[in-house]
């Protein structure tokens, strides 16, 4: 992974959002019916065994959409985070020696 920066494990569901939206960006055929809903459900998520949920994401999508922030949002890691009100202090782990 050349060039590539690790996410911050404790942003735990935005490398998950990050990709989906990704996923839609590329694909507007899959996009587009999105927005005309109001709400998503996704009945198979259970918090208590996964962080992650399509639900979650769809509606992240039609917020950023609305907003006019889906490109911006889309066009780095940093943005995505900015977008979305999320900071993080990224600490690195020091090395041993």
């Amino acid at each position: 992974m050349c060039g590539a920066k690790p996410w911050p494990l404790e942003l735990q569901t935005a490398f998950y959002d990050w990709l989906y939206l990704n996923a839609l960006a590329v694909n507007p055929a899959l996009a587009e019916p999105l927005l005309d809903y109001e709400a998503f459900t996704d009945i198979e998520f259970n918090p208590e065994k996964s962080l992650n949920c399509q639900a979650r994401s769809a509606a992240l999508y039609i917020c950023l959409h609305r907003e006019n922030l889906f490109k911006e949002a889309l066009s780095g890691k940093d943005d995505f985070l900015k977008v979305l009100g999320l900071s993080i202090s990224e600490t690195r782990q020091g090395g041993l020696f």
